[in-house]
């Protein structure tokens, strides 16, 4: 079950030895963990970049040329047309290139030719398409950390595939995070605490290694990223 803000708070709390919020309040722990929660979700995304990923449809609507990007967006990997047995790659329009032009001639002479590029939440299709069509863009995209990236509220959860084990790095880190910030009042970061934390880095980068080696286990995206 993925841990709330509020559970990872009280582990923190535990390793600085702060069970009463006498030293640290919670606004400053969630400045310690969304950091660490951020670096533990990048230290995944570089070992297996297909592990957050997610596949989405947006339908395309007659002189509209906004889509509405998925409310836990973080990077597109890919974005096809389709249509019936039609698939084309589209691109980013500031490649500067139109590579899918020539396949698309061979399909059907009548199609539109769409590049895109990214407004606020939003993507943008050029030229502005003049035919709809249901289910018209096949959207494959990284998933962010939460709908809005950091955990603000105690019922605010990791992510759901976030392991137990990714937690414990999380905890460590932001608790010598924490700890750092006091030394010059005479607090320490303890070598074992240290220890702790290198130990669950080691255990995490373990289970990323084991399920980049495994034929079975994920997805292996060569894509471009937003």
């Amino acid at each position: 079950m993925a841990k709330s803000l509020t559970t990872l708070r009280a582990l923190v709390r535990s390793e600085v030895r702060d069970p009463d919020s006498i030293r640290f309040s919670d606004d400053e722990l969630d400045d310690a963990i969304n950091p660490a929660y951020r670096s533990a979700y990048l230290t995944v995304l570089a070992a297996d970049v297909g592990y957050f990923a997610a596949t989405t449809t947006h339908n395309i609507v007659a002189d509209t040329a906004t889509v509405t990007l998925p409310s836990d967006h973080y990077k597109t990997i890919r974005i096809e047309y389709t249509d019936g047995d039609i698939t084309i790659p589209l691109f980013e329009n500031n490649r500067g290139v139109t590579p899918n032009a020539t396949v698309a001639s061979t399909y059907n002479a009548g199609i539109s030719l769409f590049t895109y590029f990214f407004r606020g939440n939003s993507l943008v299709l050029e030229p502005t398409p003049q035919t709809a069509v249901t289910d018209g863009l096949v959207h494959e995209y990284i998933r962010t950390l939460t709908s809005s990236d950091d955990l603000t509220t105690g019922s605010d959860t990791v992510h759901a595939d976030f392991k137990d084990i990714w937690c414990d790095v999380i905890v460590l880190d932001a608790a010598i995070n924490l700890l750092s910030q006091l030394e010059a009042e005479g607090a320490e970061v303890s070598t074992n605490l240290v220890n702790r934390y290198k130990k669950s880095m080691a255990a995490m980068e373990n289970t990323l290694n084991i399920r980049t080696k495994s034929p079975n286990r994920g997805r292996r995206f060569k894509g471009y990223f937003r």
